[in-house]
């Protein structure tokens, strides 16, 4: 057992498996939500196109 404190982190994962991992040492709350937000934008419009056509 290692007495090393590990870097805060988050890790979304999407229904579609996708995941999200961010080194939240430097982040702020409101840039972290960007984040999420801005691959989640990017994963439902990718599945709206693969929907459509």
């Amino acid at each position: 057992m290692s007495d090393k404190v590990r870097k805060p982190t988050v890790e979304v994962t999407y229904v579609n498996k996708a995941t999200l991992k961010l080194d939240t040492e430097t982040l702020t709350a409101a840039e972290i939500v960007k984040d999420v937000n801005r691959l989640s934008k990017r994963l439902q419009l990718e599945e709206d196109i693969a929907q459509s056509g």
